[in-house]
């Protein structure tokens, strides 16, 4: 397996977040997608007869965003990691399934089980895993970290957001406070 042969099996994301700290704005979605992030680096950072490991460093705005893709040469999964220094305002990170098969729903886990969920648009929680397309040509994630998805073309994994404070007052307070 050479380095070439490993490719990200996702992309990075942003879109603006106008919403607040509790999401309320999500049944219309996110705003506008926002510029692509730009690579900086690539390299191989372990390689052996097992497994190679890709570190791969993108550029977004004033955020860095690492992404560690390890391909075993006995298996035929993936291990991702990934890691963002987040400098943004009001942006929402996202990350999306780089090719594969629009599903028309998912599977994703939930407390004491699983749910089918419509690929509708709409932000949902998520536990350990969610589960996308037909056995043979579909995919499945083990989750560390994530609780959101929306869907919109395919799964949108909800990385990280910046929005603005929940505070849900309609006055300015009092200076005297």
């Amino acid at each position: 397996l050479g380095d070439t042969d490993i490719v990200s099996p996702f992309v990075f994301r942003a879109f603006e977040d106008n919403g607040d700290v509790w999401c309320f704005k999500t049944t219309e979605g996110y705003g506008k997608m926002c510029e692509e992030p730009v690579l900086e680096s690539r390299k191989t950072v372990e390689k052996g007869d097992l497994l190679t490991t890709v570190k791969q460093v993108w550029r977004f705005r004033d955020s860095i965003l690492e992404e560690y893709i390890t391909r075993y040469s006995e298996n035929d999964f993936i291990d991702y990691r990934y890691r963002v220094n987040w400098n943004e305002k009001h942006t929402v990170l996202k990350l999306i399934p780089a090719a594969g098969k629009a599903p028309n729903a998912v599977l994703a886990a939930a407390p004491g089980g699983s749910i089918q969920r419509p690929m509708d648009g709409r932000e949902y929680p998520v536990g350990q895993w969610l589960r996308w397309g037909e056995e043979k040509e579909g995919m499945t994630l083990l989750l560390d970290g994530i609780f959101a998805y929306n869907t919109g073309d395919y799964p949108q994994l909800t990385l990280l957001r910046s929005p603005a404070y929940g505070d849900m007052r309609r006055r300015p307070l009092s200076e005297d406070i």
